[in-house]
């Protein structure tokens, strides 16, 4: 049980993570499209 919350944390967090990663890249492509 409690390993399983501790995953799921992680995993969120590895989510939020990826996604941050991902706003930036965007943003770095419509920079370099400019």
């Amino acid at each position: 049980m409690q390993r399983r919350v501790t995953q799921q944390r992680y995993h969120t967090h590895t989510d939020a993570s990826l996604d941050y990663l991902t706003e930036i890249f965007k943003a770095y492509l419509l920079y370099m499209m400019d």
